[in-house]
């Protein structure tokens, strides 16, 4: 029997998907909730097996805290769209599964099996999504270069993402439309990350950031 926690609200069309799929013989619906604190609860004393977590920028920091506070548990994003942003974010933390909102309940109940199974599951469109992106994007350099500044500073996520952009020569307005922000928001991100690095100019983060980068290359080739 797989104990499944829903972190929702989800749709309506994606409540009656649920509810055929609590139906399931080995299948047990624990609950659909969105409170933090009530969330934590039910993890702590029903322990369920699978938390499905649906998509939304403000249940990023519920989905990071769940790792963060049970690192075991495994989680599984429902998106509305092949959104590139919600799959890396989820491979960052520890999301182990990717499913689109307009499954099948046959589909829904075979993801969790697998996932209960310790298998990843993706949907196929978010597989082609990771694929082009990987191809056409700095992804992997944009995790070495997580990895390398993370040994020296102590930054978010989005502090991370516009440094990183900032490096590759990005402008304030390309770095905006990329990422979908405001410019004046990206300047304020730009003006709080030089406070960090202790600089005042483009070209001086730039150069930190270009030598940290080096230096791990030089202590990797000794």
């Amino acid at each position: 029997m797989v104990k499944l926690l829903i972190i929702g609200p989800p749709s309506i069309s994606t409540h009656k998907l649920y509810s055929r799929v609590s139906r399931e013989a080995d299948i047990n619906l624990i609950g659909i909730v969105e409170n933090e604190s009530e969330i934590k609860d039910i993890i702590s004393d029903d322990q369920p097996d699978l938390i499905l977590v649906h998509y939304a920028e403000e249940r990023l920091y519920l989905a990071e805290t769940i790792k963060n506070s049970f690192p075991e548990m495994k989680l599984m994003f429902v998106l509305s769209s092949s959104r590139k942003d919600a799959i890396f974010y989820g491979l960052k933390i520890g999301v182990v599964s990717f499913i689109l909102n307009n499954v099948t309940p046959h589909c829904l109940v075979q993801s969790i099996s697998n996932v209960c199974e310790d298998q990843h599951v993706v949907s196929g469109e978010l597989v082609r999504t990771l694929l082009v992106n990987i191809r056409t994007e700095d992804f992997f350099e944009k995790q070495l270069f997580n990895h390398k500044l993370g040994k020296h500073f102590s930054l978010s996520r989005r502090d991370n993402e516009i440094a990183f952009l900032v490096y590759k020569n990005k402008k304030n307005i390309e770095i905006a439309e990329y990422l979908k922000l405001k410019e004046k928001t990206v300047r304020d991100y730009v003006s709080k990350i030089y406070r960090k690095f202790g600089v005042r100019k483009r070209t001086e983060l730039i150069q930190i950031l270009t030598e940290i980068m080096q230096i791990e290359e030089k202590m990797l080739e000794k």
